[in-house]
Formats: structure tokens, C-alpha cells, sequence
């Protein structure tokens, strides 16, 4: 495993404010805040008054479980949180869109994840751990790439559709009676608000043949009580 560390400034806040709180020994936040500024190993053993070995032990715990794996308590054979409750925990709830779970979104997020597993498990876990498990299950944090329905009709196809739709009305208000009224509330609009989440790798190279067994749904249309006309399926 490499041992390279790079801290953000949170991190570092992080460190420092367990440093005062006695959390965690003076010596093992020394170890990865040199770390962090490029230090290797070898060169931070003497600064410590410890061996080169000691500091890749922690180094290594850091890069694991972040400040917990530099607790007291923490020993090279302890079960890892991620891989002992963390991951299992993801494998289950990954199945599920976080709707299921009261969430008004549709993608998972790291403070989504830390706050159910909270409830479950009565654990706390940090966003750099959720993230480092998310990639071990093969997703990456992105936003998603905006790209158009598979079903989704030309402007010219729409064009055509619209334009039926005029004649077939006027040619109604011709013959009876009729009132055209138009509201738009539905705020539709083909670019639509995507927010960052966790995406499984790949997803985007999926057999766009299975799209087939999908159940239509229309997303744009025009209609009355007793006529529509469908210019748009999902």
C-alpha cells in the first residue's frame, strides 16, 4: 500500500482539534501531519522519537480509518470498520433508491449514508471512510453526465406533433363550441437540476435493450378530457 497522505484542511482542523482533546496521542498526529507536508517514513521517525516501522504502522491505519484508526484503542488485528460493518451496511441500502428512505433526492451522498448508519448501527462513521468504500464497491462521486432520453423524438418530430395538434383543434372549434385554456405549472424544462451523488461505475455503458422492458411513461404532453396528444415518453 502507498502511504501517501494529503490533507485537506479539514483534515487538518480535524487533527489538531483531537491533538488538544487527548483523543489521541501527540505523537501519531505529528507522524501524519508531516505526512501530509511530504515526509516520508524515515524521516519522520527521529521528529517522533520512534522507529520508521511504527510510522508506517500508523500511516497506514490513517489512511484506513482516518483519525480513528490513530486511537488508543486502535490495534493492527482490530476488524476494520468499513469492511466489517460499513460495507455490508452499503450492500444493503445501495439496493434501494434513498426516496425509500424519507429522502426527497434520488442519489446517494456521503451525509445521506452517515446519517442512516448512524441510526442502524449507533456508530459514526467519516465522509473520507464512506467514500473509500464506495470506490472498494466500484462507485465514484461525480455528477451525472446530462444526456438525452433514449426514446426522446427530434425537434423536427415534435415540431410535427405540435403543429397536428393546432389543426386538429382549430378544426374542432370550427364545428362546436370549444374554449382553449393554457396553464403551465409543470415548470418542464430538458435540463434538468442533477446533483452530485455516488454513481456505479459503468452505468453508463448499459445495454440501452433493456430500456425496452421499462413502462412508458409520458413526460410531455397535450390534453383535454377527452384527447391527448403524447409528444414525449420516458
Amino acid at each position: 500500500m502507498k502511504l501517501n497522505i494529503k490533507l485537506t484542511d479539514k483534515e487538518k482542523a480535524a487533527l489538531h482539534q483531537a491533538k488538544l482533546q487527548k483523543d489521541i496521542p501527540d505523537e501519531r498526529v505529528t507522524m501524519i501531519l508531516l505526512a501530509g507536508e511530504g515526509m516520508k517514513a524515515d524521516q519522520i521517525a527521529p521528529i517522533v522519537g520512534t522507529n520508521a516501522q511504527t510510522v508506517r504502522r500508523h500511516l497506514k491505519s490513517y489512511i484506513l480509518d482516518s483519525i480513528e484508526g490513530l486511537s488508543r484503542a486502535f490495534s493492527a488485528g482490530r476488524p476494520s470498520k468499513r469492511n466489517e460493518q460499513l460495507i455490508p451496511f452499503l450492500t444493503k441500502i445501495l439496493k434501494e433508491d434513498p426516496s425509500e428512505y424519507g429522502y426527497q433526492k434520488s442519489t446517494w451522498d456521503s451525509p445521506m449514508i452517515i446519517e442512516l448508519f448512524h441510526k442502524d448501527k449507533n456508530e459514526t462513521v467519516s465522509h473520507d471512510t464512506v467514500s473509500r468504500a464506495m470506490k472498494d464497491m466500484g462507485y465514484s462521486y461525480k455528477k451525472p453526465q446530462k444526456s438525452p432520453s433514449i426514446k426522446a423524438p427530434s425537434k423536427k418530430e415534435k415540431t410535427k406533433v405540435i403543429g397536428d395538434a393546432i389543426s386538429f383543434i382549430k378544426k374542432k372549434m370550427e364545428n362546436e363550441e370549444l374554449e382553449v385554456f393554457c396553464l403551465d405549472e409543470s415548470h418542464f424544462t430538458n435540463e434538468p437540476y442533477l446533483i452530485r451523488g455516488y454513481f456505479k461505475k459503468g452505468r453508463e455503458n448499459k445495454n440501452s435493450d433493456s430500456c425496452e422492458t421499462r413502462n412508458k411513461k409520458p413526460i410531455w404532453c397535450i390534453e383535454s378530457e377527452k384527447w391527448r396528444f403524447l409528444l414525449e415518453e420516458l
